[in-house]
């Protein structure tokens, strides 16, 4: 589950929005959602702060009014490269530095209008639309077409009889699909770039851990005699070309 900081002003009217918007609208769409004053330990609030906003997938910015912690928690996000939306009541006085960035302005007496204006942004991000992808995954069930294997790299079941014999085959000495049966078809290729994009795919996630670390060792374990040949792809990875970059 994504996880949403939400930075605002403790106090009203903006606790209510809070409790009556903000938060059920965020959870509404899958986000796990928090604040620096919900934490439930005694720790370092700035630390905690810090840990919450690099850990967020998503940051909610109430700029309405020119509170210092606010806007340093705003620098902090923007610093961290994340994600964010940046709300405010309509007429607030937006600063020259941050004013460029766009706002989703409200009008704190229309609730019902900002639940609609919210649930439009949320469905824009792209933490929102990496969960979707995640939960189309989740939803596929293994065993599609061979009820005794682990098959969750690929979708086979609309092609060729042989090519399933083949599948087959090759299961019987391996415990996973080989990943080159995964672009053969539309839904195999959306099906293997989804689970890859999915944090919790540990063989993914530490593959690319191992690219990072040793690229310049796997490329010379290659050879220099078959790099010399200029060869068209040398592709390690799932199509989004995230390792062949690490190796370029």
């Amino acid at each position: 589950m994504p996880i949403a900081f939400v930075v605002s002003p403790y106090k009203e009217p903006y606790e209510e929005l809070y409790n009556s918007v903000v938060k059920p609208q965020l959870e509404a769409h899958g986000f796990d959602v928090t604040r620096a004053d919900e934490v439930p330990a005694s720790t370092n609030v700035v630390a905690d702060i810090e840990k919450y906003i690099l850990e967020s997938d998503l940051v909610l910015i109430d700029v309405s009014e020119h509170n210092p912690n606010v806007y340093w928690e705003f620098g902090l996000a923007v610093a961290a490269d994340k994600e964010f939306i940046i709300i405010a009541k309509k007429g607030s006085d937006l600063p020259f530095n941050t004013g460029g960035w766009r706002h989703l302005l409200y009008d704190p007496e229309d609730s019902e209008d900002l639940v609609g204006q919210l649930s439009l942004w949320l469905t824009r991000t792209t933490a929102y639309r990496e969960l979707q992808d995640r939960q189309q995954v989740a939803t596929l069930t293994r065993g599609e077409v061979f009820s005794d294997f682990f098959d969750s790299t690929s979708i086979v079941d609309d092609i060729s009889r042989l090519t399933e014999e083949k599948i087959r085959g090759e299961l019987l000495t391996v415990s996973l699909i080989p990943t080159r049966y995964a672009y053969m078809t539309e839904r195999g290729t959306r099906h293997w770039l989804a689970i890859c994009r999915d944090h919790t795919y540990h063989p993914y996630q530490d593959s690319i851990t191992f690219l990072s670390k040793r690229s310049a060792e796997l490329l010379e374990s290659i050879g220099s005699t078959f790099l010399s040949t200029s060869p068209d792809v040398i592709s390690l990875g799932p199509g989004n070309s995230y390792k062949d970059t690490l190796l370029l």
